[in-house]
């Protein structure tokens, strides 16, 4: 069920067994509401499964199925479950209220009616509902901006777990690629070298033959020597 647009008025079921009751609180209710009424529980119920009303009116004692077990049913089936109730009875016992409460109702009205209270326990609990529906509507979006966030989130890790895959393959293979030259140029029996030019100059390496070929043991005893 979803929030009555401004120009449309919520629908109010009324289920009891009187005709003037039914009458009463059509007259009653006619002026704000969309009314709906039922004469049994089983006209009722059999109206829920075409239609679904904002909030339901429902008598206590009627003969054949009470409202208790109209109420039972509404609130065991899946499609009208969360329908609010209101119980309606020329009762006020307090048991007769506990067990309504009991069984989901949200509220109770005793016979004889008055109109503002009828008026006012029916808006109240509408602005509870449309409140609770507008909560709950404003949940389902949070809960899917984070799915797609938490999706975002996973497809970026996998990304940056790929690249920093690449990377380490490509440095394994920048790694090996240099002792590979390295390995090479060691072997070479001309000799090779690595110097930077720069105003004191720098050696930065040297193979085995050219430390052999100019008398040298190590890289230490050339480190003071300048190329010009």
């Amino acid at each position: 069920m979803t929030e009555n647009p401004p120009d449309k008025k919520a629908v109010v079921m009324i289920v009891d067994d009187t005709p003037a009751n039914l009458k009463l609180l059509s007259d009653i209710l006619s002026p704000e509401y969309t009314v709906r009424p039922a004469s049994s529980g089983a006209l009722a119920l059999q109206s829920l499964e075409y239609a679904t009303p904002d909030i339901i009116l429902l008598d206590i004692r009627m003969p054949g199925m009470d409202g208790y077990e109209v109420c039972s049913k509404i609130k065991t089936d899946g499609n009208t479950c969360d329908i609010p109730i209101i119980f309606i009875s020329a009762l006020d016992d307090v048991a007769d209220k506990v067990k309504g409460f009991a069984l989901g109702a949200v509220d109770y009205i005793t016979k004889p009616f008055q109109s503002e209270e009828v008026l006012a326990r029916i808006d109240t609990h509408l602005t509870i509902y449309q409140l609770k529906k507008q909560l709950e509507q404003r949940n389902s979006e949070l809960n899917k901006e984070i799915g797609i966030r938490k999706k975002a989130e996973d497809e970026l890790l996998r990304y940056q777990t790929h690249l920093e895959e690449l990377v380490a393959e490509r440095t394994s293979e920048l790694k090996n690629s240099e002792e590979q030259y390295r390995s090479l140029v060691n072997n070479l029996n001309t000799g090779v070298f690595r110097f930077i030019p720069t105003s004191t100059g720098e050696w930065k390496w040297v193979n085995p033959a050219f430390l052999t070929i100019f008398g040298y043991h190590s890289i230490d005893e050339i480190s003071n020597i300048t190329v010009l």
